[in-house]
This record gives C-alpha cells, structure tokens and sequence, in this order.
C-alpha cells in the first residue's frame, strides 16, 4: 500500500522531508537522463555515453563497502560524488539540491539539512521546493505507516 501524500493545505517548514518522486518525470515534459548527465562533470561524459544505457558496473561504496550493480551514469555520479567539489557554492540551488538527493540514494531530507549540507540558505530551498513550480522531481515526502 503506497502511504497517502502529505496534505496540500499543510505548510511545510524547514523540517519537512523531500525526495524525488520519479513517478513525475514521465508527465514532466523534461528527460531524467539529460538531467542527471548534467551533474556529472564533463571527464565522465565521454564514457556514460560510451556506454551502453543497460550496461550495469560494480560500485563499491567507498563509506560502507558495499557493492551494487548500476548502469553507467548512475556510476559516473556516485563517484563524482565522493568528490567533496560535487557540492559547491558555483551551482545553482536546486541543482544542489538534486546532487544532494542523489547522493544520499533519495533518502528523504529537510530543507534544514540541505542548508547545512549545501551551504544555501534553509528558507531559499524551503521556498523553492514548496512554490508552485517543481524542480526535477523534488516532493514531500510521505510518513512513514
């Protein structure tokens, strides 16, 4: 059972959770593939587009040891990601903030956190993420039943 979204009429603060919803992006009229090739720093995208889109590579999560199985450009951010400049102040916010939800593998996160990861200011992203408009997915996120 999918838990219900969070009610429109609440108003989110700095502590309400937001992921990625990837069920958005097909009605989104924006293509995930050319969103995410965009975060990766241009040494990679000679090789994410090498490659053949179903080709799965072994990653080792240099934090935990473990090794799973992704295609080439998911590859090509986890490690860019361990590089601590995947962060940084010289991009815009949102797309911080998307960097930020991929790093994490889309765990939930809160306006709060994303400041204090990001260096932006706490209500900039609440904004952001709670107007009208949705940047590259970004939702509530539902409790957890």
């Amino acid at each position: 059972m999918t838990p219900p979204k969070p009610s429109a009429l609440a108003k989110p603060t700095l502590d309400t959770p937001y992921h990625i919803d990837y069920d958005w992006w097909p009605t989104s009229g924006e293509d995930l593939r050319v969103v995410l090739l965009r975060q990766v720093p241009p040494e990679f995208h000679d090789m994410v587009t090498a490659e053949p889109a179903d080709r799965q590579i072994d990653y080792i999560d240099p934090r935990t040891g473990r090794i799973s199985r992704v295609d080439p450009l998911r590859f090509a951010l986890k490690v860019a990601a361990e590089n601590p400049a995947f962060i940084n102040r010289e991009i815009s916010v949102i797309d911080c903030v998307l960097r930020v939800l991929l790093m994490n593998d889309n765990r939930p996160i809160t306006p709060r956190e994303l400041a204090a990861l990001t260096g932006y200011d706490g209500q900039q992203i609440l904004r952001l993420l709670s107007g009208a408009r949705v940047y590259y997915g970004s939702d509530r996120s539902s409790p957890k039943l």
